[in-house]
C-alpha cells in the first residue's frame, strides 16, 4: 500500500474506525474491512490518493474507449462490405455457385471443387470444367477393358 492508503487494525470495527478518523481524517474513504481472526481490519484510503486513480484511470479510459470505437468502425466496414458482396452476387460467383453443387452431387470432393472453381475464368462455364477434370483424372476410354490385363479390383459404391 502506498503512503496515503494504510491498514488499520483493532480489536472491534468501532476502534478500528475511530483509529482511521483520527490517523487519516473525517474524509477517508474505506475500501475494506474484514475480520482477521480475533481482529478487524480497516484498508482506508486519503481523498488525495482517491483523486490520483480517479484522474490516472480517467487518461487510460479515454484511450480504450478511443481503439474501441475505431476497432468497432473498422469491423463495421467489414461487415458492410461483406453484407454488400452476399447481397449483390455476380453472374460469375452464382455460376460458380451451381456448378459447385454439381461438383459436389456428383461426388466430388468440396477441397478439390473449390481448387478447381479458384481457377476458373469468368466467361467460363461447366464445359470448362468438364475439360480440366478429364485432362486431370485417368479413366478408362469408350474400348478398354479394365478386368483384361488381370488383377485385383475394388468395387465402390452400389454394386
Amino acid at each position: 500500500m502506498n503512503a496515503q492508503t494504510r491498514t488499520i487494525r483493532a480489536l472491534t470495527a468501532r476502534d478500528a474506525l475511530r483509529q482511521v478518523r483520527v490517523e487519516m481524517g473525517e474524509d477517508a474513504v474505506i475500501l475494506s474491512n474484514r475480520r482477521v481472526g480475533d481482529h478487524v481490519e480497516i484498508v482506508a484510503a486519503a481523498p488525495a490518493a482517491l483523486a490520483q486513480l480517479e484522474q490516472g484511470g480517467k487518461n487510460d479510459e479515454k484511450e480504450n474507449v478511443s481503439q474501441l470505437v475505431k476497432e468497432i468502425r473498422r469491423l463495421q466496414s467489414d461487415l458492410q462490405g461483406k453484407l454488400v458482396s452476399m447481397a449483390t452476387p455476380t453472374v460469375h460467383a452464382t455460376k460458380k455457385g451451381k456448378i459447385q453443387r454439381s461438383m459436389v452431387r456428383m461426388g466430388f470432393s468440396s477441397a478439390l471443387t473449390e481448387q478447381i472453381l479458384d481457377q476458373m475464368p469468368e466467361q467460363a462455364g461447366l464445359s470448362w470444367v468438364t475439360q480440366v477434370l478429364e485432362r486431370n483424372l485417368r479413366s478408362l476410354r469408350g474400348d478398354e477393358v479394365i478386368v483384361g490385363g488381370g488383377g485385383v479390383f475394388a468395387l465402390v459404391g452400389p454394386t
